[in-house]
């Protein structure tokens, strides 16, 4: 049985040409980031494991069509996701706990500071969608890229934002929906990049549980 997906395995030949990958009834708790270089990718089957979190970069697999992560440890989900235009999304079997979705200690004890050179860079490359080859680049700045969530202004956040979580209705991201519909939304993982933009959505927003 496989517990994860080697890294070897986005670096392949497979990457470019891969359509369906189903790792379903496996004890794999989490995807790599890399997972979402396979540009080609029709299908992702997942259902049946012990995945706790979806990477964020989900939503860069433009292809893909059929998402199956049903019957997981998901505790919320990655915003990009939102961006997917599926014919079928499985999240049947997948519990979120209510209460995680409590503000008791919230606003948090956030320092907001300026941004390193490092968010300076990355945010510039993410903004404008500059297309680096990752051998050009040391591996340090790749993994820094890859880590880059989205404000609910739509800006990148790097490690000087704040990541938090929002509800959002997954209705409108496939043709066919199977999750509990019973609920409200589906806990988002999302974020705040300045002080001025967690003002502005705090409404909305909760805090971000450890998994």
């Amino acid at each position: 049985q496989l517990t994860d997906i080697p890294l070897q395995f986005s670096r392949s030949t497979l990457a470019k040409s891969l359509v369906n990958l189903n790792v379903s009834h496996n004890p794999i708790s989490s995807l790599p980031y890399s997972l979402c270089q396979f540009k080609a990718l029709l299908v992702l089957d997942v259902n049946h494991c012990t995945i706790t979190r979806l990477p964020h970069t989900i939503g860069d697999l433009k292809q893909l069509r059929r998402l199956d992560v049903s019957f997981n440890k998901l505790r919320y989900l990655p915003k990009s996701l939102a961006s997917l235009r599926l014919e079928e999304l499985s999240m049947a079997g997948i519990q979120f706990d209510p209460l995680m979705l409590s503000r008791r200690g919230w606003p948090p004890a956030k320092t907001w500071a300026a941004p390193s050179l490092m968010d300076l860079a990355a945010t510039v490359i993410v903004r404008n969608r500059i297309r680096i080859e990752e051998s050009q680049l040391p591996w340090i700045v790749n993994a820094y890229l890859r880590s880059a969530l989205s404000c609910e202004c739509g800006c990148p956040i790097f490690l000087n934002g704040l990541s938090c979580l929002t509800l959002h209705e997954f209705r409108g991201v496939a043709a066919s929906l199977q999750y509990n519909a019973d609920r409200r939304g589906e806990p988002m993982e999302t974020g705040a990049c300045s002080r001025r933009c967690f003002e502005r959505f705090r409404h909305k927003l909760y805090p971000l549980p450890d998994v």
